[in-house]
């Protein structure tokens, strides 16, 4: 049997967007496409949002039957008035780290 160990940071190795500041682009953008959408402005700001997830979003704001204004009141109950995120993406400091604790921060805010 051959057994293979992928360690820490092989998503990383492998280009993948998955740093806590993908994240919290991601949310920014999401919010964004909210804000905007009700207020009729098409313009978004996709920030440093990596290239992959900015073409699935597209892809999913243009799908007629299952887009993600369908899904609107979910993304609305998961991100607004979420403490954490609105936590991390008040503190400019983590927009630009590659890597946060975010464990000790919260205890640190517990």
């Amino acid at each position: 049997m051959n057994i293979l160990v992928i360690g820490n940071g092989f998503d990383l190795a492998h280009d993948l967007p998955t740093k806590y500041t993908d994240f919290l682009c991601f949310i920014k953008v999401i919010m964004e496409i909210f804000d905007k959408f009700s207020s009729e402005n098409s313009e978004i700001d996709w920030g440093e949002i990596n290239s992959q997830i900015r073409k699935q979003i597209w892809k999913d704001m243009g799908n007629v039957r299952d887009n993600l204004y369908s899904k609107e009141a979910m993304w609305k109950d998961l991100i607004w008035n979420n403490f954490w995120i609105d936590y991390f993406q008040q503190n400019s400091m983590y927009q630009k780290e590659n890597w946060i604790d975010f464990e000790s921060e919260i205890s640190k805010v517990i």
